[in-house]
């Protein structure tokens, strides 16, 4: 069977500074920041491989993928006709609610 290529992981801005702020708020308070741009690089290459990984959320189009090791999680949308995959969100698990995605 041949392999599907890999889609790009983009990022939006709002997604790019949800991810500055909680960086920070990390460093801020001793823990280990990196452990955010670890899980988020292993996240970005299983999204480009495994587009369809993660449960549909309450915005159409939108998908979600936990990662429990650093307690966030990212939303994003596929689009397979530009072959991308766009990270929408980086949400801390402990807020509960989704963000705003509509």
């Amino acid at each position: 069977m041949p392999r599907r290529p890999r889609l790009r992981v983009v990022v939006t801005r709002s997604a790019r500074r949800e991810i500055r702020v909680e960086t920070a708020w990390w460093r801020e308070r001793g823990y280990r920041a990196e452990r955010i741009a670890t899980a988020l690089r292993a996240a970005y290459l299983v999204l480009s491989v495994t587009p369809d990984i993660g449960r549909p959320t309450t915005a159409e189009g939108v998908r979600v993928l936990a990662l429990p090791t650093i307690g966030y999680r990212l939303y994003f949308r596929v689009d397979v006709s530009e072959g991308v995959v766009i990270i929408r969100a980086f949400w801390p698990m402990s807020r509960g609610e989704e963000p705003d995605l509509h």
